[in-house]
């Protein structure tokens, strides 16, 4: 790899923030899936859409996929490939995971559509997105359409930050080795069920990165927001999670980072202790 693709690969997790019009491109050439053999071009065109999507969204970049985002700021035609109807619906499927309501990414699809030779018809577009929207859609790198999207699994900033590869790990040693007894049971609620919701539904896999806020998380699990922060720590502390917690003003744009840890560790005497310390706490 040369100096240029070196420099792009060690910067890929810091998304490109410059305002950036959304602009559409033609479709690649040739698909590829190996970093070392895709231009540098391929590499910022992913960062930027991303980027783009991120700052209209307010949905945290590194979670976007860069090849669902570089799809929907890409100009398609009618009988060539990737086709549009099954484009469409892959872009949905991508708005749904990251928490986009269906009446506002109907309304990115419909700005997207408008530069497609020919258009897709409205209800052709309406029927995409009601498909994805009404399923559990998940494509990822071997999907065919977004093969030709692809800036390669090693310097994707979802791929190697928020996708979890720990699928393997048993989840249910947290019951086996009892941490429903040391627990509060609205930390227990937010641990078992949230985060494993959360995990779910963003398809990042078990012990992958979850960007949300306390009100995402709450509903979740069903608990009250207002303490959901310090049981979060607490959870910290246990060594259960790692926590970054975001900020609550929007100016800022920052979503609290939660990641489960595994393998799931046993309670120890001194975490114990800890856990005793905090329930006393207000």
């Amino acid at each position: 790899m040369d100096g240029e693709d070196s420099l792009l690969t060690s910067s890929v997790s810091q998304l490109l923030l410059d305002k950036h019009s959304i602009s559409c491109r033609p479709v690649p050439d040739v698909a590829k899936t190996n970093s070392e053999t895709i231009d540098s071009d391929q590499i910022t065109r992913g960062l930027e859409a991303s980027s783009n999507l991120s700052r209209d969204t307010g949905h945290p970049g590194p979670d976007i996929k860069p090849c669902v985002a570089t799809l929907l700021e890409t100009t398609l035609s009618k009988g060539d490939f990737p086709d549009r109807n099954g484009s469409a619906v892959v872009i949905a499927s991508e708005l749904k995971r990251i928490g986009v309501d269906y009446d506002s990414a109907l309304k990115r699809m419909e700005y997207w559509n408008r530069r497609n030779n020919p258009p897709l018809k409205p209800q052709e577009l309406t029927k995409a997105a009601q498909n994805a929207y009404s399923r559990d859609y998940n494509y990822g790198c071997k999907n065919p359409i977004l093969e030709s999207f692809c800036m390669g699994q090693n310097v994707c900033p979802f791929d190697n930050r928020v996708r979890s590869k720990k699928n393997h790990y048993n989840d249910l040693k947290f019951l086996d080795y009892g941490w429903q007894r040391h627990l509060s049971s609205n930390q227990v609620r937010i641990y078992w069920i949230g985060l494993k919701y959360l995990e779910s539904r963003r398809k990042v896999g078990k012990g992958g990165l979850i960007y949300a806020n306390h009100k995402q998380i709450a509903e979740a699990c069903g608990v009250s927001d207002r303490r959901i922060g310090k049981d979060l720590k607490v959870l910290q502390g246990a060594g259960l999670i790692k926590y970054e917690p975001g900020t609550p003003r929007k100016w800022e744009g920052k979503a609290s980072e939660i990641r489960r840890i595994f393998p799931i560790s046993r309670p120890t005497y001194y975490r114990v202790r800890l856990l005793k310390r905090s329930a006393q706490e207000p």
